[in-house]
């Protein structure tokens, strides 16, 4: 998963801190030169942010993060610029993110990524100056969570602009030996142009999670080294799952949805396709029927981060939500918690 170039290191687990107030906004940064990254821009400066954010890379930044630096990306891009050159960058791209349940209630969220700099140009508040800006930018859009991933080893670095760690998800480390034998190899199969509007169907049935539109899910699954596939035992697809996402997320399902049931007998039919003799399976910590279904044959069970999210005002959410006022972390993670999950490819 993406996250911030300066920090230069893998995402760990981030701790949860208690949050007693609304964030607020200090007194400005002055910037050398802070602007909008111009679209005309956007495809010349493209190698320089991947030789920032990934150096050792053959796969462009713009290829498994469409919609957050890809070339029709709707996003909120900026940049700082020292004697008329970008030497910083950093991205927001704003997404639906639904709760089903009564009253439905859908969330404006910003997932921030692509945070990067110039080398040369580090450890001189660049970064901050434009993440700073960002939640500035999601106060003026009336945007209830910031989401991003910290690159720092104990979460420290974000905690200085109100982020808070988000909980975490569950992990199964699965095993080929372990799965073998679950599932006729002809139920699972990769998936087919036909099947997108079945995948659509399942992700929208979600506890919870981003709307995705038909021209987003196109855009989703054209990312490189990205495999879906799908249990069909009747004709239709039951669940699928999508396994790698670009650079990140290799051996991962990390995105699924479906009959929960069947995800050890989705699992088992993926081993038929590839070679990995390991999965790691990514889900929700509500997905319980899931959880107790894989670990029914044996799969061990870990934690794993989920990122930082940020509000502008945590009662206002709170009442969105329709749950008592409460701070950040309270929404987050105990018996009133509000389900909140981003999937691999909503994750950026």
């Amino acid at each position: 998963m993406a996250g911030a170039g300066d920090a230069g290191q893998q995402p760990v687990v981030a701790e949860l801190h208690l949050v007693t107030a609304a964030f607020e906004t200090p007194a400005p940064i002055l910037a050398p030169d802070l602007s909008r990254l111009a679209p005309s821009e956007a495809t010349a400066f493209q190698p320089e942010l991947d030789d920032w954010l990934r150096p050792e890379s053959d796969l462009s930044s713009a290829q498994d993060l469409p919609l957050l630096v890809g070339p029709e990306a709707n996003s909120v891009r900026l940049v700082i610029r020292e004697e008329d050159r970008i030497v910083s960058h950093a991205a927001l791209c704003e997404l639906e993110y639904t709760l089903q349940n009564a009253p439905t209630t859908t969330l404006r969220i910003g997932i921030v990524g692509a945070v990067a700099t110039a080398p040369e140009a580090r450890r001189r508040g660049h970064a901050e100056i434009l993440v700073r800006t960002l939640q500035e930018h999601a106060v003026a859009q009336d945007l209830d969570l910031v989401v991003l991933w910290d690159d720092t080893p104990s979460g420290h670095y974000y905690d200085r602009f109100g982020f808070v760690g988000a909980g975490r998800e569950v992990l199964h480390c699965t095993w080929r030996d372990l799965m073998d034998g679950l599932v006729h190899p002809d139920w699972v199969r990769p998936i087919g142009l036909h099947d997108v509007d079945a995948l659509r169907r399942l992700h929208d049935t979600e506890l919870a999670g981003v709307r995705r539109s038909r021209e987003t899910w196109d855009r989703l699954l054209a990312i490189p080294r990205a495999e879906v596939f799908v249990l069909d035992r009747t004709g239709t697809p039951e669940a699928y799952a999508i396994v790698g996402k670009g650079i990140d997320l290799a051996g991962c399902v990390h995105d699924w949805a479906g009959e929960e049931c069947a995800l050890p007998a989705l699992v088992a039919g993926i081993f038929h396709h590839r070679h990995d003799d390991r999965l790691t399976v990514m889900s929700a910590s509500w997905k319980t029927t899931a959880h107790r279904a894989l670990e029914f044959h044996g799969v061990e069970r870990v934690e794993g981060i989920l990122g930082m999210v940020w509000s502008p005002d945590p009662t206002v959410l709170a009442r969105r939500c329709h749950r008592p006022a409460a701070t950040l972390d309270q929404l987050l993670s105990g018996p009133d918690a509000i389900p909140f999950y981003l999937k691999g490819f909503d994750s950026m």
